[in-house]
């Protein structure tokens, strides 16, 4: 039994230690989502840099919003990204 598998980009792709069966990644290389055996999903959500926004789960079913929320700050025509802590939806 194979434990990993990666695929063209070197990226891993499954790890049967942790029961992942699936990891997609965007166009920027960086992980979209990864799909955990009988648990659910997490997804990622970056901008057009590769800074991360969010960071969803969904257990089995249940759309979570992980304890971190994206706030769009506008100053002087920058933008500028601000995480902070809130409760799970």
């Amino acid at each position: 039994m194979v434990d990993y598998t990666y695929d063209g980009n070197g990226n891993m792709i499954s790890d049967q230690n942790k029961k992942i069966i699936g990891i997609s990644y965007n166009v920027l290389n960086l992980p979209g989502g990864i799909t955990v055996a009988g648990k659910g999903a997490i997804k990622y959500y970056f901008d057009v840099s590769g800074n991360k926004l969010q960071k969803r789960k969904d257990l089995k079913g249940d759309l979570l919003r992980e304890s971190e929320q994206l706030i769009n700050i506008q100053k002087k025509r920058a933008v500028h990204w601000e995480e902070v802590n809130v409760d799970p939806v």
